[in-house]
């Protein structure tokens, strides 16, 4: 039984996890973030999170914790051959 809910799709909580989205928006809450604190402080924020997950993956989500840490530091490494090209 679905109650009116509508189905879209699986929930990918490493690459888009939905309670990032900004409700009524379709944008993530490292874009604003990104926007805000510009280039190399946003790298600053995405080290600090990828820290955070390699610190906790043994005592909280595991593998989950890792793919998480791998995601946000391919945001840096997207960044930085972008800054390169």
């Amino acid at each position: 039984m679905s109650f009116g809910l509508k189905e879209v799709g699986p929930v990918d909580n490493v690459k888009s996890p939905k309670h990032y989205k900004l409700e009524g928006l379709d944008i993530e809450s490292k874009d604003v973030i990104k926007s805000l604190l510009g280039v190399e402080s946003y790298i600053g924020w995405c080290w600090g999170n990828v820290l955070k997950y390699l610190f906790r993956w043994k005592k909280k989500n595991g593998l989950e914790d890792l793919k998480k840490a791998s995601e946000i530091l391919s945001w840096i490494i997207e960044l930085k051959e972008s800054e390169n090209e």
